[in-house]
């Protein structure tokens, strides 16, 4: 369980860092390459099942990464 956690958190955060600079490279907003790759590697590929790869951490996470998606979004205003 240890294991599988930890592999799923370092794809996650993976693709996020290369989101991040595709993103970057190419001068368009990352929120749209990231919802594209959390949709691919989860619903549409079944790579990630965030319920049973994260099981009590899934909340924590999401409310983490919509505290940073806030926190980003008001940096640029």
């Amino acid at each position: 369980m240890t294991q599988q956690l930890l592999y799923a958190m370092v794809l996650v955060t993976g693709l996020g860092i290369a989101c991040q600079w595709v993103a970057w490279r190419l001068r368009f907003p990352a929120i749209v390459l990231l919802s594209v790759t959390g949709l691919l590697i989860g619903p549409a590929f079944g790579v990630l099942d965030p319920g049973k790869d994260f099981g009590d951490l899934l909340e924590p996470v999401i409310k983490l990464g919509v505290a940073v998606i806030l926190f980003e979004g008001g940096l640029k205003i």
